[in-house]
């Protein structure tokens, strides 16, 4: 009986010890910086209109980090997101051609050499190229507009993870339905 109660106990000390485990591993990986190097921008809305399933292309400039180190992205992606499908997130050179876009047809856009965004090092202002965020998107036939309300990037600077939320929005609006300014 005394082995069956030690037995009980040790496999309760080793579930909890795993349980405790799990925690601190899940605690560790979300620990995400909120004011790091990379700025937030200022607001900026982009509106246009397109037919439902053909698929856009909307592209923001990623603001350079602030002081002497390069940032290296890691994810980015597109929040508060309604009627609309992601089709892809990819980056592009300003200093090449054609790549200074607000909207085009198609994705990938035709004509711009594209890069992962993955892994893209963004240098401090005046030290290297100045990239933009290329995403595709392609409004759903079931939406009259389809939106997003902002872009997170999620990056890395010296070993520490951060993210930026910049207020950028997209609206795109079925071919008629736009409201007029």
């Amino acid at each position: 009986m005394r082995s069956q109660t030690r037995a009980r106990s040790l496999r309760l000390i080793a579930f909890a010890t795993a349980i405790a485990g799990v925690v601190v591993l899940l605690g560790l990986r979300s620990q995400v910086g909120q004011n790091g190097p990379v700025p937030t921008t200022q607001p900026v809305t982009v509106e246009y209109e397109y037919a439902a399933g053909q698929p856009s292309t909307w592209g923001v400039s990623i603001p350079p980090p602030e002081g002497h180190v390069a940032a290296t992205v890691t994810a980015v992606e597109l929040q508060g997101v309604t009627g609309l499908d992601v089709v892809g997130i990819q980056a592009c050179d300003t200093t090449v051609g054609g790549c200074s876009l607000v909207n085009a047809p198609g994705w990938p856009p035709s004509g711009i050499a594209t890069l992962q965004i993955e892994g893209l090092s963004i240098a401090p202002t005046g030290t290297g190229p100045v990239y933009q965020i290329l995403i595709g998107v392609s409004r759903r036939a079931d939406a009259s507009i389809g939106s997003a309300t902002a872009v997170k990037v999620t990056y890395a600077v010296g070993g520490t993870t951060y993210e930026v939320v910049e207020p950028w929005t997209l609206r795109i609006f079925a071919p008629g339905a736009m409201p007029a300014s």
